[in-house]
């Protein structure tokens, strides 16, 4: 027979009038009550933090008995006859722990790219750090990651996330040579938002009007976040524009008109994962000089 010591406990008890109790019967052909010590039963356990019934007087017939145990694992509960030793019967009972797993809640809000550290305690029926066993991290019914607790904490590194919020739970298997029983944690909410970017501009200081502006981007991903935007970089001088698919160019052309001053801009419009960004950098397009030859034969009148 198997019993559970509840988490937060330190013990268990199974009343005379549990729905299972434990049940002393007696089986005596000479049913002639209570006429000398034969039929009066001692009880002993093989562990020693069990509290077992006092003596009991039982003739042919049975009666349940409350019992006390104190800890998990395996024992031997014995019966003897306390007027006739030989008269004795046992029952071997496991006593398992419910364990418990708690999962760490969310620190700073992560970004895309960034690795989530995920940590859950284990802890047996009363408390005690566990160090034996495999811990799953899940989302739902997925399992992100498994790894053995040590020192009754065991600890994940999720590579990423996608964006949004996450509920996540750990779950450690028990340990059946520790008589410790699965357990699940509570869900917890783990969010990542999208990353942040920066875009600079590569292009010259100034240009002559009419002449073809070469104007390269690069864009880059802010730590602690990770990975490769999508999406389209647009150029612009505030009269003329070009845009850069990131897929396939990391620049465009531009051919200002007019002369004068500009103010070049580069606009990335963020995507699922990463957030927009922008950057500037001024241009001057300048006028192109004329110039003008006069011949002169030196001839005077």
């Amino acid at each position: 027979r198997r019993v559970t010591v509840p988490a937060g406990a330190g013990s268990v008890t199974l009343p005379a009038a549990a729905a299972q109790p434990f049940v002393l019967v007696v089986d005596d052909a000479v049913v002639d009550a209570n006429i000398d010590d034969t039929t009066k039963w001692l009880f002993t356990s093989s562990d020693p933090t069990d509290t077992l019934p006092p003596e009991v007087q039982q003739t042919h017939g049975s009666i349940a008995l409350p019992i006390t145990f104190g800890s998990s694992g395996a024992r031997t509960i014995t019966v003897t006859s306390k007027g006739d030793g030989s008269v004795t019967a046992t029952l071997d009972i496991v006593v398992d722990g419910q364990g418990q797993t708690v999962l760490a809640p969310q620190g700073p809000t992560a970004v895309y790219g960034q690795p989530v550290v995920l940590s859950a305690e284990v802890h047996d029926h009363a408390g005690a750090p566990v160090s034996v066993g495999i811990v799953d991290f899940m989302r739902g019914t997925e399992v992100l990651g498994s790894t053995p607790v040590v020192g009754g904490v065991a600890t994940f590194v999720v590579p990423g996330l996608d964006v949004g919020t996450h509920l996540l739970h750990a779950r450690h298997g028990g340990d059946s040579d520790s008589f410790i029983l699965a357990s699940e944690s509570d869900p917890e909410a783990f969010a990542v938002d999208r990353a942040t970017t920066t875009v600079s501009i590569v292009a010259p200081a100034s240009i002559f009007v009419g002449e073809s502006l070469e104007v390269g981007v690069e864009l880059a991903v802010v730590a602690p976040g990770a990975g490769a935007p999508s999406g389209t970089v647009v150029v612009d001088d505030g009269t003329d524009s070009c845009e850069i698919d990131l897929a396939s160019a990391n620049g465009c052309t531009l051919t200002p008109t007019g002369v004068g001053p500009r103010l070049l801009v580069a606009s990335y419009a963020g995507d699922a994962h990463f957030l927009a960004s922008t950057a500037s950098a001024p241009l001057d397009v300048l006028e192109r000089a004329v110039l003008a030859a006069a011949l002169d034969d030196g001839s005077s009148f």
